[in-house]
C-alpha cells in the first residue's frame, strides 16, 4: 500500500473517530447549557420575586457562581475529548505497523529524516523493525540500533549529537498545536447551532 493511500486511510479512520467524539461532545454541551439554562432560570425567578438588596445581590452572585460552574465543565469536556482524540490517533498511528505497507512508509519516514540530517550514522528503530530497516539501509553507511522507545518510524543521529526524530508520535505532537485550534474552532461552530437551537426552542 502506498505511503499516501495508507495516510489517507489512516485519516478516514481518525475522521470517523473525530465524529463519533464530536457527537458525545455535543451531548456533553447540550447537558451543560440545559443545566446552565435551568440555573439561569431558578435565579431569574429569585431575582423577580426578592424584596431586599440583600436578596437581590445574592441571587445576582448564584447567577454568577452558575456561570463559572458552567464554563469550568464545558472547559473539562473539551480537554477530555480532544485528549481521546489524541488517544485514537495514536491507537492508529501504532496499528500501522502491523499493515502491509508499512515498510513503504518506513523507507518514506528515513528518506525524510536523511534529507534532514544526511550525514546521520546511526538509525534507531523499534526492534521489530529492526530487521526491516536493515534491507532499507542497505548500502548506505548507516547502523541500526534497535530501540523500544522508538515506536514505529525512526530517529537518526549524526556523529556530533545531531538528532533528527521523525515517528508518527512526534509528527502528531507537531500537529497538535493546528488540532487543537480546529477542534476550538469546531467545538464552538457546534456551540452556537446548539445555542441556535436552544433560542428556536423556546
Amino acid at each position: 500500500m502506498p505511503l499516501r493511500d495508507l495516510l489517507n486511510a489512516l485519516e478516514s479512520e481518525a475522521a470517523a473517530e473525530a465524529a463519533r467524539l464530536r457527537r458525545e461532545s455535543e451531548a456533553e454541551a447540550e447537558k451543560i447549557l440545559a443545566e446552565a439554562r435551568a440555573e439561569r432560570e431558578r435565579t431569574r425567578r429569585e431575582i423577580l420575586t426578592a424584596r431586599s438588596s440583600a436578596a437581590y445581590g445574592e441571587a445576582n452572585r448564584r447567577l454568577a457562581l452558575a456561570r463559572l460552574e458552567a464554563t469550568r465543565l464545558e472547559r473539562n469536556a473539551r480537554e477530555e475529548a480532544f485528549d481521546r482524540l489524541l488517544a485514537e490517533a495514536r491507537t492508529l498511528l501504532a496499528a500501522a505497523r502491523s499493515e502491509p505497507g508499512y515498510r513503504k512508509v518506513l523507507d518514506a519516514l528515513l528518506g525524510e529524516a536523511l534529507t534532514a540530517l544526511p550525514d546521520a550514522a546511526t538509525v534507531r528503530v523499534h526492534p521489530d523493525d529492526a530487521g526491516l530497516a536493515e534491507e532499507l539501509v542497505a548500502g548506505k553507511n548507516l547502523a541500526v540500533v534497535p530501540d523500544p522507545d522508538v515506536d514505529g518510524g525512526v530517529v537518526i543521529e549524526s556523529a556530533d549529537g545531531r538528532c533528527v526524530r521523525n515517528t508518527p508520535e512526534e509528527r502528531l505532537l507537531n500537529a497538535e498545536p493546528n488540532l487543537r485550534m480546529w477542534y476550538g474552532e469546531r467545538l464552538a461552530r457546534l456551540e452556537a447551532s446548539v445555542g441556535a437551537r436552544a433560542g428556536a426552542s423556546r
